[in-house]
């Protein structure tokens, strides 16, 4: 009696290739690549941003308690003023409602910088570009100057006198 072992050894061949290719996986899992800027600038922020901030996804932080989000972007020429959802009130990076994004949604004043979006006009870190898609009153604050932030819909630059000035957002009731 002799038994066919070919079928055996492409058994054999087969389970060899799938644990080479799981542990080839595994060696290449993000957890050890080499961390993107990305990466760093939303661990910086999650390090000292507000506290009780939480990943959600790859790009994005929420501060459940401020009802605070931000989303950064790798591309400064991609999305717009329509990711900015109904009854929020939105601030952009950059002109035209481009690069990253902050949306607020709860009453109070909100320290920008505490949530990824400081004023510094070298790096062009804050905020550029708004929309209130809420029904209340929304005003940027910062050093010397207010500017009410109209509810009207629509997306609006930040006039350039105080492009990347501002220190804090107010929502009102």
């Amino acid at each position: 009696m002799s038994i066919d072992m070919t079928l055996g050894r492409r058994a054999a061949a087969y389970l060899a290739a799938t644990i080479g290719g799981l542990v080839l996986a595994l060696a290449l899992l993000p957890g050890d690549a080499p961390a993107t800027p990305l990466d760093r600038e939303l661990r910086s922020v999650l390090e000292n941003g507000a506290p009780g901030g939480k990943q959600i996804s790859r790009n994005r932080i929420h501060w459940p308690r401020a009802g605070v989000t931000l989303t950064l972007t790798r591309s400064n020429k991609a999305n717009g003023y329509w990711r900015c959802v109904k009854g929020k009130v939105c601030l952009f990076e950059h002109y035209d409602g481009f690069g990253r994004i902050i949306w607020f949604d709860r009453p109070g004043q909100h320290w920008l910088a505490a949530y990824g979006m400081a004023p510094n006009p070298r790096q062009h870190r804050g905020a550029s570009s708004y929309m209130n898609r809420r029904r209340n009153a929304a005003t940027l604050k910062g050093p010397n100057f207010r500017h009410n932030m109209s509810n009207d819909g629509r997306g609006h630059n930040i006039p350039r006198s105080i492009n990347d000035r501002a220190s804090y957002v107010q929502l009102c009731c």
